[in-house]
């Protein structure tokens, strides 16, 4: 994990990795909820929730922007 940005409401945490993928926990007991794939030649540098904790974006090393959708997880919780 390199860096990790918590969802305004504090349910979730996700976590960027040196491989550039993005994983998605619940805050309160650390669970798995989803991970997305990156490029691995990108390592995710930071990322911020949207204003509504549907998606989470991530930056590379390379100035690459993804969006995350996360909003199934959030309809089963």
């Amino acid at each position: 994990t390199r860096n990790l940005a918590y969802s305004h409401d504090g349910r979730f945490i996700a976590s960027g990795d040196v491989l550039g993928g993005v994983t998605v926990w619940t805050a309160d007991k650390g669970r798995f909820l989803m991970r997305f794939c990156g490029d691995p030649e990108e390592g995710v540098t930071a990322m911020v929730w949207a204003p509504d904790d549907r998606t989470v974006t991530s930056s590379s090393k390379e100035a690459t922007m993804r969006s995350w959708s996360v909003y199934d997880v959030r309809r089963l919780l």
